[in-house]
This record gives C-alpha cells, structure tokens and sequence, in this order.
C-alpha cells in the first residue's frame, strides 16, 4: 500500500539522521519529497529519478 501517494513532504535536515531517513521513508511510501538543508554540499542526488 502507497500511504502518501499524491502527498508531498517538506523535509528539512536532509543531508544526515533522521532528515535522511525521513525524505527516504516517505519516498518510498510515494510521497513527492523536497529536501533542504544547511550543508548543502553534502546532500547526495538520487541513485536513480525520484519521479515517474
């Protein structure tokens, strides 16, 4: 089951913890997910496209 399907989630903290986890979690739950975060450098892109 998609649980945030059509959703979209505003994660901030997003380069490490529990940020990461979260953007991670809700992505693969279908939510469209916005990552932010004050090292910016240290964000990865996506190993592969997070959209359809």
């Amino acid at each position: 089951m998609i649980l945030l399907q059509d959703k979209v989630a505003i994660i901030t903290g997003a380069n490490s913890g529990v940020g990461a986890a979260a953007a991670k979690l809700f992505a693969s739950e279908g939510a469209k997910v916005v990552i932010c975060a004050r090292r910016a450098l240290l964000i990865r892109p996506p190993r592969r496209p997070c959209w359809a």
